[in-house]
C-alpha cells in the first residue's frame, strides 16, 4: 500500500483534523516510513512458530444473562437519535 498526500488530505478530512501542506508532506513521508517497516516484517516466516512468554490456556465460562440498560437510559445524554439508533454525521 502506498501512502501519497491525497491519501493523507482524506483521512486528516474524516478524522477532521486540520493540517497545513506541510503537514501533510511530512505525514506522507513518515507513513511511507512505517509501512516500509510493517512489510519487512510481513516477510518473516511465522508459520508453527508461536512463542509466547506466558502459558495460554482457554478459559471458558457459562453466558450469563443479565438486565440490561433501558432505552431512555442509553439515549439521555444524546441529542444524534433516530429511533432506537444513535446518529453521525456522514463520512464522504
Amino acid at each position: 500500500m502506498q501512502i501519497n498526500e491525497e491519501t493523507v488530505k482524506k483521512v486528516a478530512k474524516i478524522a477532521r483534523i486540520p493540517l497545513e501542506e506541510q503537514e501533510v508532506r511530512q505525514f506522507a513521508k513518515e507513513f511511507e516510513s512505517i509501512l516500509s517497516h510493517f512489510s519487512k516484517i510481513e516477510k518473516v516466516k511465522t508459520e508453527n512458530n508461536i512463542i509466547s512468554p506466558l502459558s495460554t490456556k482457554n478459559i471458558f465460562r457459562e453466558d450469563e444473562i443479565e438486565p440490561s440498560l433501558q432505552k431512555a437510559e442509553i439515549f439521555k445524554n444524546t441529542k444524534n437519535q433516530e429511533g432506537d439508533f444513535f446518529v453521525s454525521p456522514k463520512i464522504k
